[in-house]
């Protein structure tokens, strides 16, 4: 979520509350005065940004939903539902970044479980992909012991690396006018 609202906020137009259907604002209008991002960002790109691991739901984690076809159709159908509103290439672009730096980070992060990797270059190739950097603690999936403490350390690992990109991406965001300059 947090690459997500880095990219999606470093790419995209700002946001504002009219930008997403009426379930998804929040109930007081805005976000609380002491975020550093809009509401509609946090909620948008840091959905992208976590919208690849639902593939969990069909027991097929890092296969299609994590390559750069699946950004290709996030990019499409964000220009198709972005139509007729100002920005819209830019807009759809910011969803497709948000949603591929899940791709990224879990591309650079360690993997143990089966298959190694991610299917990454799918529709051009169905081989899994890892990096050798592995900026990030793997996530246990399984039931061993010291499953919690590892993973606890996992997230409040990735928290510390990109949490502060996250909320310098997103005021930088914020301050930005329709076209992309920075308002005074």
């Amino acid at each position: 979520m947090l690459g997500g609202i880095a990219l999606g906020h470093l790419v995209g137009p700002p946001l504002r509350e009219g930008d997403l259907p009426h379930p998804w604002r929040h109930p007081a209008g805005r976000a609380p005065g002491w975020l550093p991002v809009t509401w509609p960002g946090l909620v948008l790109y840091g959905a992208l940004g976590a919208l690849p691991d639902l593939d969990f739901a069909l027991g097929m984690h890092s296969r299609q939903s994590h390559s750069i076809g699946a950004v290709a159709v996030v990019f499409l159908a964000g220009l198709w539902l972005s139509r007729g509103r100002s920005g819209t290439t830019r807009l759809a672009a910011a969803a497709a970044v948000a949603y591929g730096s899940h791709i990224l980070l879990d591309w650079l992060g360690s993997d143990t479980s089966h298959p190694i990797g991610i299917m990454a270059l799918w529709p051009i190739t169905d081989a899994f992909y890892q990096s050798d950097l592995h900026w990030f603690p793997a996530i246990w999936r399984d039931y061993r012991p010291g499953i919690w403490a590892h993973d606890l350390w996992a997230v409040v690992w990735e928290m510390t690396v990109l949490g502060p990109v996250a909320a310098a991406a997103a005021w930088w965001g914020r301050g930005r006018n329709d076209h992309g300059r920075t308002m005074e």
